[in-house]
C-alpha cells in the first residue's frame, strides 16, 4: 500500500534524477539535503534495490530506476 511518505520518497526520487542533484531536489521543495538522502535511502531498502547511481559529482537512476 503507499502511504503519504512513500508518495513523497517517490516524488522526490524523480525531482533527483531530473535535476541530477539530491541538494537541488531538496532546495526546490524547501527541505534539507539529508531528508532527501534518508526518504531517497529508506525507499531503496524497503524495495529492496538501489535505484539511483551516486558519485561526488553527480547522482542518475539506476537500470531499475529507470524502469520505475
Amino acid at each position: 500500500m503507499l502511504t503519504v511518505e512513500s508518495i513523497q520518497a517517490i516524488k522526490l526520487f524523480v525531482r533527483v534524477v531530473d535535476l541530477g542533484s539530491f541538494s537541488s531536489a531538496a532546495s526546490e521543495v524547501g527541505v534539507g539535503q539529508p531528508s532527501v538522502t534518508k526518504q531517497i535511502s529508506r525507499m531503496e531498502k524497503q524495495l529492496g534495490a538501489r535505484w539511483l547511481h551516486r558519485t561526488t559529482h553527480s547522482v542518475s537512476a539506476t537500470e531499475i530506476g529507470l524502469l520505475y
